[in-house]
């Protein structure tokens, strides 16, 4: 049997979650002891993050003499290694799939990492499946971009990375056919691409456009590091100097913002240092690591933050959260988070969103959050009151009592602001706003001057 007749047989296994399965590498049938619930956290912090749906972090930690993948519940349970430690091997750049059933990552030869692809050195890229905790190779000779960023996720089974020579391949998991996505090699890392294949970057912030065979259109390189592109394809986002600001790019137009400023006055404790950014598949939690001042990628005392994120502005709602606290080094995190029951919403003043009992139920109470309440099926509301709303239905499902809850965040709201407006020919003007809008119904007049 070839390699890909196995990727196709193990992702076939994986879909049906049989147990016990055995394919190319180890398999991890007990999980690894758990350590205490952290201490020194602000757990009222976590409780509330986790509100918003059941989830998981996932980074690299120094650990003794190598590095390891460790994991962590949103709703601040116990920190515990994802993989178990294998004495010879590194583990790197963790990626978890958009439904949180698979993570990516890089395996080296133990004291050979990501940073050396420069230099030709190249890992294990390996896929472990989050439920019966069986990994299996992709690939055995596979590179990152440079730093710990290996793969992207085009869908939940299907992914791009980049091989030995620096190639960016895209596999099908479930049939385990291969192919090169973008024509031009890197001979030095290679370019990862956005999720929509219609950009692309190295480790060296770019977000080059790729036309439809796969060539790329090459753009200044805007200096910084750590480049990746949310979920959605729409924003490229990078750190931008050392330690901050992390900043984001609206691919369509190259127009820039700010997510984190440097010294930002929401990180607690000194840990005004922030890199290894990185936006969950759904955009609505950002996690990155950051130290007391301390540059350092592989000693410094990095902790892992989560923040909760408005997909639709990449703003940053409340603050950030601390997940982390230990003397090793924490660091190039990613974060996973399920949808409530009755979704997750982010409007921008006044808006009115229908609701529908989940399941068989008939008849149900709801509470929205802003102090009023309803009832039926099917339900109409208008949120007004700009921050969190907490939207809950209380039912009655097959004679049982079953509570279903959702969010709704209203975003204040400022009108969009005119950023450049220039000739687009000899009878058109272009005018480009600072956000997205529905320019359907819009209506511009000119003053006589």
């Amino acid at each position: 049997m070839n390699r890909l007749s196995k990727i196709a047989l193990w992702a076939s296994a994986a879909l049906a979650s049989v147990a016990g399965l055995v394919l190319l590498v180890q398999s991890h049938q007990s999980r690894p002891k758990r350590s205490d619930v952290t201490p020194g956290l602000d757990h009222k912090a976590i409780h509330r993050m986790s509100r918003k749906g059941r989830g998981f972090i996932v980074w690299e930690r120094k650990h003794k003499a190598g590095w390891e993948i460790w994991t962590k519940s949103l709703d601040g349970g116990q920190e515990q290694p994802m993989i178990r430690p294998e004495h010879d091997r590194d583990h790197f750049c963790p990626k978890i799939s958009p439904d949180g059933s698979l993570m990516a990552y890089l395996s080296y030869e133990r004291g050979k990492n990501a940073y050396s692809s420069k230099d030709g050195t190249t890992g294990s890229l390996r896929i472990l499946n989050l439920k019966t905790r069986v990994s299996n190779v992709i690939d055995d000779s596979a590179r990152s971009y440079c730093e710990d960023r290996a793969v992207t996720w085009l869908n939940e089974r299907k992914l791009c990375y980049i091989d030995a020579e620096g190639r960016t391949t895209e596999v099908e998991l479930s049939k385990g056919g291969k192919r090169q996505v973008i024509r031009e090699l890197s001979s030095e890392f290679g370019y990862l691409p956005s999720p929509d294949l219609r950009y692309a970057t190295s480790g060296s912030p770019e977000f080059a456009k790729l036309d439809g065979q796969g060539h790329l259109q090459r753009q200044p390189d805007l200096g910084g590091c750590q480049p990746y592109f949310s979920g959605d394809s729409r924003w490229g986002y990078w750190m931008r100097g050392a330690g901050g600001p992390l900043a984001a790019m609206r691919l369509a137009t190259r127009e820039v913002k700010t997510i984190l400023a440097k010294d930002d006055p929401r990180l607690h404790e000194k840990r005004n240092y922030v890199y290894f950014p990185m936006i969950s598949p759904d955009m609505r939690l950002l996690t990155f690591a950051a130290s007391p001042d301390k540059h350092d990628h592989f000693e410094a005392d990095y902790e892992i933050y989560v923040a909760p994120l408005n997909p639709k502005t990449l703003d940053i709602i409340g603050f950030p959260v601390r997940y982390t606290r230990d003397p090793a080094c924490d660091r190039y995190p990613d974060v996973f988070q399920k949808e409530l029951p009755l979704g997750s919403h982010f409007v921008e003043g006044e808006t009115e969103l229908d609701f529908t009992v989940p399941g068989s139920a008939k008849e149900a109470s709801w509470q929205f959050g802003d102090g009023t309440q309803g009832s039926g099926k099917s339900i109409r509301h208008t949120f007004k009151q700009a921050g969190d709303n907490w939207i809950e239905c209380t039912a009655k499902v097959k004679g049982r009592t079953t509570r279903y809850r959702g969010y709704v965040f209203v975003d204040q709201g400022l009108p969009p602001v005119v950023k450049r407006v220039h000739l687009a020919g000899e009878k058109a003007v272009e005018f480009v706003f600072d956000e997205e809008i529905d320019a359907s119904k819009a209506l511009i007049s000119f003053g006589k001057n």
